[in-house]
Parts: C-alpha cells; sequence; structure tokens
C-alpha cells in the first residue's frame, strides 16, 4: 500500500471518532428522559465508529503530512463516512421503537435506511431539509441527534478534529480542503479552537435569550443549536410560528450570528474591530440583501 493512502485512511480514522464520541455524549439524554431503549442504538454508534476509527489510525499510522489532494480526498470521505455513521441512530432507535404499540409514521419512516441516511446528511451538511413528517413526535433523543448533527455540520467535523491534533503544514492543507482560509491565530490548530468558542458562545447566547423570551428549556436548546448553524432543523412541527415576535427576533438575530463568518466575529469580539461588519465587500453585500429581502 503506498504512503499516499496510508494518510488517506489514518486521517480518515481520526475523523471517525467525532460520531463515536458524539453518541457517547448524547447518552445522557436516554437517561435525563427515560429513553431507555436509545442507549443501545446509541452504544453501538459509538462501538462502530471509535473502533473502525482506532483500527484506521493504529494500523496506518506513519509520520507523512496530508498533502493538498490528500487532504481534499480525506475531507470527501470524512462527510461521506460520518454522515452513514450518523444514521445508525435513526434507523436502530425506530427499529426499537416500531416494537410499541402507537408509532407515529414519523418514527416509522426513519426504518427506511435511505429516509436516515438523507435526515444524516442532511444534519451533518447543516442543510436543514428533512423526511420527518411530524419532528414533535420523535422522541427526545432523535430531536436531539437531529439538532446535535446539524450543530457539528455548521462548525465543521474537519474544524472539530483539527481542534485537537497539533499544528502542521498538513493539517493546514485539511483545514484549506474544506474551503477555509481564515487565520485568526499563528496556527491552524489555535485558529480553529478559536472558532470554537466563538461558535460556542453564540450558541449559549442563543439558547438563553430564548429562554428569556419564554420558549422552553428544551425548544430553546435544540433551535439555538441548529439556528446558530443555519440549517433549522425544528422539533415543534411548526417551526417558529408557534413563538411570539421578540423569540422570532432571537432567532432571526441568532441565524445573522451564524451567517456572518468568524474571521469578522474574532475581529468585532477580540480586537473590538467593529467597522469590520461592513468593511468588507462581502459583508456589505450580505447586509444590503438582508434589508432588501423582506421589502422584496
Amino acid at each position: 500500500m503506498n504512503s499516499s493512502t496510508r494518510i488517506i485512511l489514518r486521517d480518515l480514522g481520526r475523523v471517525l471518532h467525532v460520531p463515536g464520541l458524539m453518541a457517547l455524549a448524547s447518552l445522557p439524554i436516554c437517561y435525563l428522559f427515560q429513553e431507555y431503549y436509545a442507549i443501545w442504538p446509541f452504544v453501538w454508534t459509538a462501538l462502530i465508529a471509535l473502533v473502525v476509527g482506532q483500527l484506521l489510525y493504529r494500523v496506518f499510522q506513519c509520520s507523512d503530512e496530508a498533502y493538498l489532494d490528500q487532504a481534499m480526498v480525506i475531507a470527501a470521505l470524512s462527510w461521506i463516512c460520518v454522515s452513514l455513521l450518523g444514521a445508525l441512530p435513526f434507523m436502530l432507535i425506530a427499529a426499537n421503537l416500531t416494537e410499541q404499540p402507537q408509532v407515529s409514521q414519523t418514527v416509522q419512516a426513519f426504518r427506511q435506511p435511505w429516509n436516515a441516511l438523507f435526515e444524516s446528511f442532511s444534519g451533518f451538511t447543516a442543510t436543514g431539509l428533512t423526511v420527518a413528517l411530524d419532528p414533535s413526535a420523535l422522541p427526545r433523543s432523535l430531536q436531539w441527534w437531529r439538532s446535535f448533527t446539524e450543530w457539528i455540520g455548521g462548525a465543521g467535523i474537519i474544524v472539530l478534529i483539527l481542534s485537537v491534533v497539533g499544528s502542521t503544514s498538513g493539517i493546514f492543507r485539511l483545514y484549506f480542503s474544506e474551503a477555509r482560509t481564515d487565520r485568526l491565530a499563528p496556527s491552524v490548530s489555535s485558529t480553529v479552537r478559536t472558532i470554537w468558542w466563538i461558535y460556542l458562545l453564540f450558541t449559549i447566547l442563543g439558547v438563553l435569550l430564548l429562554r428569556l423570551t419564554g420558549v422552553p428549556w428544551w425548544e430553546a436548546l435544540n433551535h439555538g443549536m441548529t439556528g446558530i448553524a443555519t440549517g433549522g432543523f425544528d422539533i415543534t412541527g411548526t417551526s417558529v410560528a408557534r413563538y411570539d415576535e421578540r423569540s422570532r427576533a432571537v432567532v432571526i438575530l441568532v441565524m445573522i450570528l451564524g451567517a456572518i463568518s468568524f474571521s469578522v466575529h474574532y475581529h468585532v469580539l477580540v480586537r473590538r474591530q467593529i467597522p469590520n461588519l461592513w468593511r468588507d465587500a462581502q459583508q456589505r453585500v450580505f447586509w444590503v440583501f438582508l434589508l432588501l429581502g423582506p421589502l422584496v
């Protein structure tokens, strides 16, 4: 096996740890809402992702760095493989629930692999399209998983994995392979960590503001996560139509924050360079369209 293939499989193994850790992080939701039937689906997802990820990383471990063409392949394979693993909780939880009486059609639909794959790909790419007929009919564990995949996808799988590995030129190529060019700090690893704290800050801000306007905690958490990702997965079945004007204004604010680049946020928050919000030509076009859209 040539070195190029080894590099691709090694770094793909690194990325596969992401859905595994996400599944483990979702277990408290199962206990909190007493949805014990969802525990093993998340455990199996974590086991498959972590075991395969560790095998790839250790078997093909090497000291060579990824070049741009290899990084592009790694990024493409990562989105595919992570989304495939992300479909497992949908299918497995739906399979467990269909044995119970009075199961909704929304849950039953996820027994079909294509529906589960569609939802997972939509989440991890932060697209927001859904096959869920009524998201409010889903168990809390799947509502959470949909929001979690979209929240992670909003920041980027590669950004997440790069935040915990060292800074090398190969990592920069992997970062660049996702069409990211912002350098907010001296190294790429410190840059992605900066991206994460900004992302977390705005997520927490969105959740708290939604709660202050009267949105229940569970809805505020999920809609805060999907709003900042600008994907818009919903758990009510009516999007934000059930909320009052204050809550909708908060959602609009969260979506705007999610649409502005991390580079602009960094310069405004850290360097206090507020004119950066409209100094760049791209930002000016963004504000023009944002103001003209409602008028049109």
